[in-house]
């Protein structure tokens, strides 16, 4: 494992995970989390495998929350969050003379997807793991909970109320029952912008998606779980008309790839950053 600590970029702050053999004029590799209410540390282990692979300087996005950054609100809409990120990623871009690249989760793809449609120019490549289409038309998702008596999110009004529903939804996020060490990866949690998931933003990552697929570009590869229940019923197949190739879906996996199936999520990674390691150019 490399070693850790904590760096502000902007006005949010990242795990920095480096190993013994960081390279100089290394790329860095920016992780996004899901949630927004997760912490992000189900992706520690990963970013420690891609510091070791890799160039080196991995660096995780701890999103705003009132443990860590008090002075900021709890209720950050999306257009907040992404400002936020998209200033991180320009100060991480110039301390390092490099452009990164970006590998967003869920939510965190949601929010790299609308990076690359809007600043194209901010990240050399781009890696999204199960994000939805969109953030409505959760049928699946809503049958499930109903089939197994998770109580709506409806009444989530604090950060005790959502740690209580957090435990009881979990499971259904996973293609098969999650074992303890994996369900503790994802206990640190946190009540936070739930706007930030607001529905009317759907017709909006709908219209990026469109518009990114349009670009033809081939620096992008997204990973989807063929039975993750999170999104709308055709969310995979939507995405996989729009992309082609550049789409994998894992099969008998969930929302966590990196968590239920590690070495195919790290050779699907692979598949883009090896292609480029090699090809890198300081700014």
């Amino acid at each position: 494992m490399g070693s850790l600590n904590m760096e502000k970029f902007g006005n949010l702050f990242f795990e920095r995970h480096e190993s013994p053999t960081t390279k100089v004029n290394c790329r860095p590799i920016v992780l996004l989390p899901g949630g927004p209410s997760i912490a992000g540390t189900y992706l520690n282990h990963l970013a420690d495998q891609l510091s070791l692979k890799y160039c080196g300087l991995v660096f995780r996005l701890v999103l705003p929350n009132h443990e860590i950054d008090s002075d900021k609100p709890s209720n950050l809409k999306f257009e907040d969050v992404y400002a936020l990120v998209s200033n991180s990623i320009d100060a991480i871009q110039l301390k390092y003379r490099q452009k990164p690249t970006l590998i967003g989760h869920s939510f965190g793809a949601l929010l790299t997807a609308t990076l690359l449609e809007r600043r194209p120019e901010l990240a050399a490549e781009a890696i999204l793991m199960n994000s939805p289409m969109a953030l409505t038309g959760w049928a699946r998702f809503s049958a499930k909970m109903k089939e197994t008596g998770v109580p709506s999110s409806a009444n989530i009004h604090d950060e005790e109320s959502f740690r209580s529903w957090w435990q009881k939804v979990l499971p259904l996020y996973f293609a098969k029952a999650p074992d303890l060490a994996e369900l503790s990866l994802l206990s640190n949690i946190t009540y936070f912008a739930k706007s930030a998931q607001q529905e009317d933003a759907a017709p909006v990552f709908e219209n990026i998606f469109k518009a990114l697929a349009a670009r033809k570009s081939r620096n992008i590869r997204i990973i989807l779980g063929d039975l993750d229940i999170i999104g709308p019923d055709n969310s995979n197949e939507s995405i996989q008309t729009l992309f082609g190739e550049l789409v994998y879906i894992m099969p008998n996996v969930g929302h966590f790839p990196m968590l239920e199936n590690e070495l195919e999520t790290l050779k699907q990674i692979d598949y883009l950053i090896g292609n480029s390691v090699n090809q890198r150019e300081i700014l």
